[in-house]
């Protein structure tokens, strides 16, 4: 049995006869593989620390380009809100055939009736083509609620939109910052030939009866929007919320103390080309590299710990989208260092540049570590607790947080200056620690995985 080891380029020396050649990489392979020995060895990469290759990523990481970013919607200017003509929203929705299924459904419940104008309230018109949905300011378009409401239709319940007027290079501009739904059903009737007073080919005519309110900007906007969705509603989507914050404080220079705060937090992101996202985009956006979903957990966050993690993520994950796990597990890793734990301490950068190098060695990704995790905890639970094996296990927050810092050490790291307590009371029992169950699928230890983390593997 043939094996290889490692030798240091020095120790090489290249024959005469071919000095004159040029090497490619399987040539060199070739020659290092003549350097061996007849019998299984221990394969152990290291450097001059004496540190095993795991803690060791010599690959540079992928220089992202702005359009392989994940896109950042709220980086816009005063006057660039985002809106959709109320006319395009009925004409998305009025694809082909849907009219005459909506029309065959209401006829079917006996509801395929006509209302004029003096049927609904008179606060004031205006025009379907006259108006703008400001999206921002509202939950995203659903065709589907859109449905419902043509199916289930009842003039009674019938809504007044709420709309924003604001002037713009001497225009006026109506937008509807509430009731953008109700707005498109009635364009969507007046298509359908049930507004009275208005031909199907004119329904964009159709006039919507809306409560205006005048406004310099859109401050009360993201007031009514922050303020109505309410428990008779679905939840908000958390990005909505944010989006409103920063909004406020980056287009309309809202004063809201709250709003400027997460505008800086926000803007520290954006330094280090980390960009919040809407947990409803579709999977490829949200593994663009900087794509953040769970902007939620850095809300109550001080400016200097978004820095520290976001500087971290830009130092380790800059190709990848930022995972809940460098938030909270990485700033309870940041309090775990003893004396000055910036990242321009030398020993600092060295120390978290090996706890990464670990995670792309193994798991690829801190959301891959965090998997890991999920099913390493519960193993080594219910094999250490052997009296609450029946109880369903809870993660606690800081479980990946110990896998990785037990990883560490199993592969010798060196750095020492870590608070390491909370690793023996909540992660070690009956001599067994959390790495001893290290796991991949949830179902048995992991020892291949293991070894190559403790730079013990075998090799043949």
């Amino acid at each position: 049995m043939v094996t290889s080891t490692k030798v240091k380029i020095s120790n090489l020396r290249l024959d005469k006869n071919v000095s004159r050649t040029k090497l490619t990489n399987s040539d060199i392979s070739v020659i290092v593989n003549k350097v061996s020995t007849s019998k299984k060895v221990k394969t152990i990469m290291e450097t001059a620390n004496n540190i095993t290759n795991v803690l060791v990523y010599d690959n540079p990481i992928k220089e992202i380009k702005s359009e392989d970013r994940a896109p950042n919607v709220l980086d816009r200017a005063p006057d660039d809100h985002e809106a959709k003509r109320l006319t395009d929203i009925v004409e998305d929705f009025c694809e082909e055939g849907i009219l005459q299924e909506i029309e065959e459904s209401l006829t079917d419940k006996g509801m395929f009736t006509s209302f004029s104008y003096d049927d609904y309230a008179k606060p004031e018109q205006i025009t379907i083509a006259q108006l703008w949905s400001a999206l921002v300011v509202q939950r995203p378009i659903s065709k589907k609620h859109l449905r419902k409401i043509q199916e289930n239709y009842n003039f009674l319940k019938v809504q007044t939109p709420i709309v924003l007027k604001i002037k713009y290079k001497g225009q006026w501009f109506y937008y509807i910052v509430d009731g953008q739904h109700t707005a498109a059903t009635q364009g969507i009737r007046a298509r359908l030939g049930l507004i009275k007073d208005v031909a199907k080919e004119d329904w964009q005519e159709v006039k919507i009866r809306c409560m205006v309110v005048e406004c310099a900007n859109f401050t009360f906007a993201r007031e009514i929007f922050l303020g109505i969705n309410g428990e008779d509603k679905l939840e908000l989507a958390y990005f909505d919320k944010w989006k409103n914050y920063v909004l406020g404080a980056r287009q309309d220079g809202a004063e809201n103390e709250f709003w400027q705060d997460c505008l800086e937090l926000h803007e520290i992101l954006e330094e280090f080309g980390i960009h919040p996202i809407h947990k409803d985009e579709p999977e490829n956006i949200k593994r663009m590299a900087g794509a953040f979903v769970d902007v939620h957990l850095i809300e109550d966050k001080k400016p200097e710990d978004v820095r520290w993690i976001a500087r971290l993520h830009q130092m380790l994950w800059d190709d990848k989208p930022m995972d809940a796990f460098e938030v909270d597990p990485m700033l309870l890793l940041r309090d775990k260092i003893k004396k000055d734990a910036s990242l321009d301490n030398r020993y600092v950068y060295s120390f978290v540049k090996e706890l990464g190098s670990i995670i792309r060695h193994t798991a690829g990704s801190p959301s891959g570590w965090k998997k890991f995790t999920q099913k390493t905890y519960p193993l080594w639970f219910k094999a250490t607790h052997p009296d609450e094996a029946d109880k369903k296990v809870s993660i606690p927050d800081d479980a990946s947080l110990a896998l990785l810092l037990l990883a560490y050490q199993e592969a010798g790291g060196q750095f020492k200056d870590l608070r390491l307590t909370f690793l023996k009371e909540k992660f070690t029992k009956r001599g067994e620690t959390l790495f001893d169950y290290l796991s991949i699928d949830g179902k048995e230890v992991n020892e291949d995985l293991k070894a190559t983390i403790k730079g013990n593997k075998d090799t043949e």
